[in-house]
C-alpha cells in the first residue's frame, strides 16, 4: 500500500491548495494526468525522493518513504523519468542491466538470475532481437521500451514512470499499457504513470490521479470522469 498523508509538494511553495491524502492498493494501475507545468514532474520527483516534500508525506508499508534507507528504497521503488540517459553508445541490453545494479554483487557482473530476469522482460516487450545492439541503432520507440524495461527489471513493488509513452506509436502506446496492466496484476505490483493520452488510458487503467489548477482528485476511472475537477481539465484541453 501506498499512502499520501497531508502530503504537499511543489518548489519554494505549493503546486496544490489542498494536501494529498490518498491510498494506492497493490495490484493497480494508475495513471497520473494534468497538463503542462500542473506539477506531475514535481510529484514524481518528490516520490522518487529528489524533492522533499513540502508537508506530510508518502508511507510505505506503513513506513514513510523519506526515512528508508537506500538500499531498501531501491528495491522497492523504481523510477523512469523524462529525461533521457547518454548511453547511446551501448547496447541495448548494457542500458536495461542498469536496473539490476541494487541486486549486483561488488564485482558489478550479473548472473545467471539477472540475465534471466532482463530477457523475461525484453521478451515481454519484444526487445530479445535487438538486445545487442547499439542504442543509437534502434528506433526512438526501441529505446524508450529498453527504458521501461530497465524499470521492471528492477523488480520492484512500486514503479513510477513519467510519460513512458513518449515516442510511441499508437499501436505500441495500447501494448505498453496492456503490458503495464498485466504486470500490475500479475506481480501484485503498484504501477503509476504519468501521460497525455486521456482516451487510451482510461480504458485501461484501474483509477486516475489528476492535478489541475492547483486543484487534484484520485479515484477509480469510473467515477473520476463525474468529477468536476475532470469535467474541468477536459473542458480545457479542449
Amino acid at each position: 500500500m501506498l499512502q499520501f498523508k497531508n502530503f504537499s509538494f511543489g518548489y519554494k511553495y505549493p503546486l496544490i491548495n489542498k494536501t494529498i491524502n490518498v491510498d494506492i492498493p497493490p495490484s493497480s494501475l494508475t495513471v497520473l494526468f494534468g497538463n503542462n507545468g500542473s506539477g506531475k514532474t514535481c510529484l514524481i520527483k518528490t516520490l522518487a525522493r529528489l524533492n522533499k516534500p513540502l508537508s506530510g508525506d508518502v508511507f510505505y508499508n506503513q513506513r514513510p518513504i523519506q526515512e528508508l534507507d537506500a538500499s531498501y528504497f531501491s528495491r522497492h521503488f523504481a523510477f523512469l523519468m523524462t529525461k533521457r540517459p547518454f548511453l547511446m553508445n551501448h547496447t541495448i541490453m548494457d542500458i536495461i542491466a542498469l536496473g539490476r545494479i541494487p541486486y549486483l554483487r561488488w564485482d558489478a557482473q550479473l548472473n545467471e538470475e539477472d540475465i534471466k530476469v532482463i530477457e523475461y522482460y525484453a521478451h515481454y516487450f519484444n526487445l530479445k532481437d535487438i538486445l545487442r545492439k547499439p542504442a543509437n541503432e534502434v528506433s526512438d520507440g526501441q529505446l524508450q521500451k529498453a527504458l521501461i524495461v530497465r524499470t521492471l527489471v528492477q523488480q520492484t513493488n512500486v514503479v513510477i514512470l513519467d510519460e513512458p509513452l513518449s515516442f510511441l506509436d499508437y499501436g505500441t502506446k495500447k501494448l505498453v499499457i496492456k503490458k503495464l496492466k498485466q504486470i500490475a496484476r500479475e506481480e501484485n505490483k503498484i504501477v503509476i504513470l504519468s501521460a497525455h493520452d486521456i482516451h487510451l488510458c482510461l480504458k485501461y487503467v484501474d483509477a486516475v490521479f489528476l492535478i489541475h489548477q492547483k486543484d487534484w482528485a484520485y479515484n477509480d476511472k469510473n467515477k473520476i470522469t463525474s468529477s468536476e475537477v475532470f469535467e474541468n481539465f477536459l473542458n480545457t484541453e479542449e
